[in-house]
Protein backbone atom coordinates (compact mmCIF):
# COMPACT_ATOMS: atom_id res chain seq x y z
CA UNK A 1 0.00 0.00 0.00
CA UNK A 2 2.91 2.50 0.88
CA UNK A 3 4.52 1.18 -1.78
CA UNK A 4 1.81 1.78 -4.55
CA UNK A 5 1.63 5.60 -2.78
CA UNK A 6 5.21 6.31 -3.06
CA UNK A 7 4.79 4.82 -6.11
CA UNK A 8 2.22 7.29 -7.25
CA UNK A 9 3.63 10.04 -6.03
CA UNK A 10 6.24 9.80 -7.87
CA UNK A 11 4.77 9.36 -11.34
CA UNK A 12 2.89 12.34 -10.13
CA UNK A 13 6.34 14.19 -9.36
CA UNK A 14 7.62 13.27 -12.77
CA UNK A 15 4.87 14.73 -14.42
CA UNK A 16 4.11 17.92 -12.70
CA UNK A 17 8.26 18.59 -13.45
CA UNK A 18 8.03 17.21 -16.89
CA UNK A 19 5.19 19.98 -17.23
CA UNK A 20 7.17 23.04 -15.54
CA UNK A 21 10.27 22.29 -17.51
CA UNK A 22 7.62 22.02 -20.87
CA UNK A 23 6.50 25.47 -19.79
CA UNK A 24 9.53 27.09 -18.48
CA UNK A 25 10.54 26.26 -21.89
CA UNK A 26 7.67 27.90 -23.25
CA UNK A 27 8.04 30.63 -21.46
CA UNK A 28 11.82 31.14 -22.38
CA UNK A 29 11.19 30.43 -26.59
CA UNK A 30 8.20 33.29 -25.85
CA UNK A 31 10.76 35.79 -24.14
CA UNK A 32 13.44 35.14 -26.92
CA UNK A 33 10.86 35.65 -29.93
CA UNK A 34 9.56 38.89 -28.61
CA UNK A 35 13.61 39.87 -28.35
CA UNK A 36 14.12 39.28 -31.98
CA UNK A 37 10.42 40.98 -32.56
CA UNK A 38 11.69 43.94 -30.64
CA UNK A 39 14.89 44.01 -32.01
CA UNK A 40 13.61 44.01 -35.50
CA UNK A 41 10.92 46.40 -34.90
CA UNK A 42 13.86 48.50 -33.24
CA UNK A 43 16.17 48.09 -36.51
CA UNK A 44 13.51 49.19 -38.70
CA UNK A 45 12.51 52.32 -36.79
CA UNK A 46 16.66 53.07 -37.21
CA UNK A 47 16.58 52.20 -40.51
CA UNK A 48 13.34 54.13 -41.74
CA UNK A 49 14.86 57.47 -39.68
CA UNK A 50 18.30 57.41 -41.16
CA UNK A 51 16.43 57.47 -44.99
CA UNK A 52 13.52 59.82 -44.05
CA UNK A 53 14.46 62.90 -46.64
CA UNK A 54 14.60 66.60 -45.12
CA UNK A 55 11.38 68.28 -45.50
CA UNK A 56 12.01 71.48 -47.27
CA UNK A 57 9.23 74.03 -47.57
CA UNK A 58 9.35 76.33 -49.97
CA UNK A 59 7.52 79.84 -49.24
CA UNK A 60 6.97 82.06 -52.63
CA UNK A 61 5.00 85.08 -52.17
CA UNK A 62 6.68 87.95 -54.77
CA UNK A 63 5.46 88.29 -58.29
CA UNK A 64 8.68 90.29 -59.37
CA UNK A 65 10.75 87.76 -60.31
CA UNK A 66 8.41 84.97 -60.80
CA UNK A 67 9.87 82.50 -58.82
CA UNK A 68 6.42 80.43 -58.63
CA UNK A 69 7.52 79.25 -61.87
CA UNK A 70 11.57 79.23 -61.18
CA UNK A 71 11.93 77.88 -57.99
CA UNK A 72 9.60 74.63 -59.08
CA UNK A 73 11.40 73.80 -61.79
CA UNK A 74 15.09 74.81 -60.10
CA UNK A 75 13.81 71.91 -57.44
CA UNK A 76 12.90 69.44 -60.14
CA UNK A 77 16.33 69.89 -62.11
CA UNK A 78 18.88 70.21 -58.84
CA UNK A 79 17.73 68.78 -56.28
CA UNK A 80 16.21 65.81 -57.67
CA UNK A 81 14.53 63.33 -55.19
CA UNK A 82 16.50 64.10 -51.82
CA UNK A 83 13.98 66.16 -50.56
CA UNK A 84 10.35 66.23 -49.11
CA UNK A 85 9.11 69.68 -50.86
CA UNK A 86 6.01 71.39 -50.13
CA UNK A 87 5.31 74.21 -51.05
CA UNK A 88 3.47 77.55 -49.70
CA UNK A 89 2.06 80.56 -51.83
CA UNK A 90 0.02 83.67 -51.96
CA UNK A 91 -1.65 85.31 -54.09
CA UNK A 92 -0.51 88.74 -55.47
CA UNK A 93 -3.88 90.86 -54.83
CA UNK A 94 -6.56 89.82 -52.84
CA UNK A 95 -5.14 87.08 -49.97
CA UNK A 96 -1.44 88.22 -50.76
CA UNK A 97 -0.92 88.11 -46.98
CA UNK A 98 -2.23 85.17 -45.91
CA UNK A 99 0.68 82.59 -46.31
CA UNK A 100 -1.43 79.58 -45.60
CA UNK A 101 0.76 76.28 -44.58
CA UNK A 102 3.50 78.61 -43.03
CA UNK A 103 1.35 77.85 -39.57
CA UNK A 104 3.15 74.30 -39.77
CA UNK A 105 7.02 76.07 -39.57
CA UNK A 106 8.21 73.95 -36.81
CA UNK A 107 7.47 70.46 -38.86
CA UNK A 108 9.82 71.18 -41.47
CA UNK A 109 13.84 70.59 -41.18
CA UNK A 110 14.41 73.94 -43.55
CA UNK A 111 12.70 76.85 -44.94
CA UNK A 112 13.26 78.69 -48.30
CA UNK A 113 12.33 82.29 -48.94
CA UNK A 114 11.18 84.19 -52.10
CA UNK A 115 8.67 86.58 -50.18
CA UNK A 116 8.59 90.32 -51.20
CA UNK A 117 6.40 92.87 -48.73
CA UNK A 118 3.95 90.75 -47.30
CA UNK A 119 2.00 90.38 -43.78
CA UNK A 120 1.53 86.89 -42.70
CA UNK A 121 -1.20 86.19 -40.33
CA UNK A 122 -0.59 86.70 -36.76
CA UNK A 123 -0.24 82.59 -36.23
CA UNK A 124 1.54 82.34 -39.33
CA UNK A 125 4.46 84.72 -38.60
CA UNK A 126 4.79 83.56 -35.05
CA UNK A 127 4.74 80.15 -35.98
CA UNK A 128 7.85 80.96 -38.62
CA UNK A 129 9.49 82.96 -35.55
CA UNK A 130 9.33 79.74 -33.35
CA UNK A 131 11.04 78.27 -35.58
CA UNK A 132 13.96 80.26 -36.15
CA UNK A 133 14.25 81.10 -32.46
CA UNK A 134 14.53 77.43 -32.70
CA UNK A 135 17.74 77.17 -34.62
CA UNK A 136 15.65 75.87 -37.73
CA UNK A 137 18.13 76.31 -41.03
CA UNK A 138 16.84 79.05 -43.60
CA UNK A 139 17.94 80.06 -47.13
CA UNK A 140 16.31 83.33 -48.44
CA UNK A 141 16.46 84.49 -51.77
CA UNK A 142 16.48 88.02 -52.93
CA UNK A 143 13.22 90.23 -52.03
CA UNK A 144 13.83 88.24 -48.56
CA UNK A 145 15.42 90.73 -47.43
CA UNK A 146 12.51 92.39 -47.62
CA UNK A 147 10.01 89.69 -46.66
CA UNK A 148 7.71 91.07 -43.71
CA UNK A 149 8.02 94.70 -44.26
CA UNK A 150 5.21 96.83 -45.37
CA UNK A 151 7.65 100.57 -45.72
CA UNK A 152 6.17 101.35 -42.33
CA UNK A 153 2.23 100.58 -42.89
CA UNK A 154 0.39 99.10 -40.56
CA UNK A 155 -0.36 95.39 -40.92
CA UNK A 156 -4.62 94.28 -41.49
CA UNK A 157 -6.05 93.48 -38.57
CA UNK A 158 -5.13 89.61 -37.36
CA UNK A 159 -1.44 89.92 -39.32
CA UNK A 160 2.07 90.95 -38.28
CA UNK A 161 5.22 91.95 -39.60
CA UNK A 162 8.65 91.71 -38.99
CA UNK A 163 10.13 94.88 -40.21
CA UNK A 164 13.79 94.28 -39.36
CA UNK A 165 13.86 90.81 -40.24
CA UNK A 166 17.25 92.16 -42.77
CA UNK A 167 19.21 92.97 -39.62
CA UNK A 168 18.17 90.54 -37.19
CA UNK A 169 18.20 87.42 -38.83
CA UNK A 170 19.62 87.55 -42.34
CA UNK A 171 22.44 90.04 -40.94
CA UNK A 172 22.17 92.87 -43.48
CA UNK A 173 20.89 96.37 -43.79
CA UNK A 174 18.53 96.54 -47.31
CA UNK A 175 18.29 99.97 -48.15
CA UNK A 176 16.82 99.33 -52.05
CA UNK A 177 18.70 98.71 -55.03
CA UNK A 178 20.48 100.30 -58.10
CA UNK A 179 18.51 100.86 -61.05
CA UNK A 180 17.42 97.74 -63.66
CA UNK A 181 18.93 96.93 -66.78
CA UNK A 182 22.48 97.37 -65.57
CA UNK A 183 23.93 94.00 -66.05
CA UNK A 184 26.35 93.06 -62.29
CA UNK A 185 29.13 91.28 -62.45
CA UNK A 186 29.46 88.51 -59.64
CA UNK A 187 32.92 87.44 -58.22
CA UNK A 188 34.38 85.50 -55.12
CA UNK A 189 34.54 87.53 -51.85
CA UNK A 190 38.16 87.71 -51.35
CA UNK A 191 37.72 86.91 -47.83
CA UNK A 192 35.74 83.08 -48.36
CA UNK A 193 37.23 80.35 -47.68
CA UNK A 194 39.19 78.22 -50.96
CA UNK A 195 37.55 75.21 -49.54
CA UNK A 196 33.67 75.72 -48.80
CA UNK A 197 31.39 73.89 -50.33
CA UNK A 198 28.77 76.68 -50.86
CA UNK A 199 31.42 77.01 -54.25
CA UNK A 200 31.56 73.49 -55.26
CA UNK A 201 31.17 73.62 -59.09
CA UNK A 202 30.11 77.56 -59.38
CA UNK A 203 32.03 78.82 -62.19
CA UNK A 204 33.16 82.68 -61.54
CA UNK A 205 32.80 85.05 -62.18
CA UNK A 206 29.35 85.23 -63.84
CA UNK A 207 26.98 87.98 -64.73
CA UNK A 208 23.39 88.44 -62.83
CA UNK A 209 20.99 91.00 -65.00
CA UNK A 210 18.83 91.64 -62.17
CA UNK A 211 19.31 94.89 -60.26
CA UNK A 212 22.23 95.30 -57.63
CA UNK A 213 20.87 95.17 -53.83
CA UNK A 214 21.98 97.05 -51.76
CA UNK A 215 22.85 95.75 -48.29
CA UNK A 216 25.86 97.20 -46.51
CA UNK A 217 26.66 96.85 -43.87
CA UNK A 218 26.88 93.46 -43.61
CA UNK A 219 26.93 92.42 -39.67
CA UNK A 220 30.39 91.02 -37.84
CA UNK A 221 28.31 87.60 -37.37
CA UNK A 222 27.82 87.42 -41.59
CA UNK A 223 30.46 85.93 -44.04
CA UNK A 224 30.49 87.28 -47.57
CA UNK A 225 30.56 84.84 -50.40
CA UNK A 226 29.92 86.69 -53.32
CA UNK A 227 30.23 90.34 -54.01
CA UNK A 228 28.31 91.91 -57.16
CA UNK A 229 29.63 95.33 -58.91
CA UNK A 230 27.99 97.70 -61.30
CA UNK A 231 30.06 99.80 -63.26
CA UNK A 232 30.75 103.52 -61.17
CA UNK A 233 29.24 102.08 -58.13
CA UNK A 234 30.49 100.01 -55.02
CA UNK A 235 30.56 96.57 -54.72
CA UNK A 236 27.74 94.27 -52.71
CA UNK A 237 27.40 91.59 -51.10
CA UNK A 238 24.51 89.08 -52.86
CA UNK A 239 25.47 86.08 -51.44
CA UNK A 240 26.55 85.28 -47.58
CA UNK A 241 26.37 82.91 -44.27
CA UNK A 242 25.25 83.67 -40.84
CA UNK A 243 23.84 82.42 -38.20
CA UNK A 244 20.09 83.28 -37.36
CA UNK A 245 19.20 84.32 -33.26
CA UNK A 246 18.71 80.98 -32.61
CA UNK A 247 21.59 79.65 -33.59
CA UNK A 248 20.31 78.50 -37.41
CA UNK A 249 22.15 78.39 -40.10
CA UNK A 250 21.33 80.81 -42.57
CA UNK A 251 21.89 81.10 -46.41
CA UNK A 252 21.15 84.36 -47.72
CA UNK A 253 21.78 85.91 -51.53
CA UNK A 254 20.30 88.77 -53.72
CA UNK A 255 20.71 86.85 -57.02
CA UNK A 256 17.31 85.12 -57.78
CA UNK A 257 16.40 86.93 -61.29
CA UNK A 258 14.44 84.85 -63.35
CA UNK A 259 17.58 85.09 -65.77
CA UNK A 260 19.93 83.82 -63.12
CA UNK A 261 18.32 80.57 -62.33
CA UNK A 262 19.50 80.04 -66.50
CA UNK A 263 23.02 80.34 -65.59
CA UNK A 264 24.24 77.04 -64.02
CA UNK A 265 26.37 78.80 -61.98
CA UNK A 266 23.81 80.11 -60.07
CA UNK A 267 21.61 77.11 -59.52
CA UNK A 268 24.80 75.16 -58.34
CA UNK A 269 25.20 78.57 -55.68
CA UNK A 270 21.50 77.41 -54.64
CA UNK A 271 21.48 73.87 -54.44
CA UNK A 272 24.69 73.82 -52.57
CA UNK A 273 23.14 76.78 -50.04
CA UNK A 274 20.50 74.22 -48.88
CA UNK A 275 22.84 71.47 -48.16
CA UNK A 276 24.84 73.69 -46.19
CA UNK A 277 22.14 74.93 -43.88
CA UNK A 278 20.88 71.69 -43.54
CA UNK A 279 24.35 70.36 -42.19
CA UNK A 280 24.21 70.63 -38.61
Amino acid sequence: MNNKTCGGFGVSWMRESRRGWMVARIVVCAWCLHAVVWSGRSAVAQDSAGDRKPRLLMVIAEKEYDTRRTLPAFAEAHLGDRYEIDTVSAPDEEGRNNLAGLEKAEDYDLILLSVRRRAPTTAQLSALRRYVDRGGPLVVIRTSCHAFSLRGDEPPAGHAVWNHFDTEVLGCHYANHHPNGLVTRVTRAPSSADDTPLLTGVSLPFASGGSLYLVNPLEDTAEPLLFGAIEGAAAEPVAWTTRSPGGGRVFATTLGHVSDFETDAFCRLLANGIAWSLDP
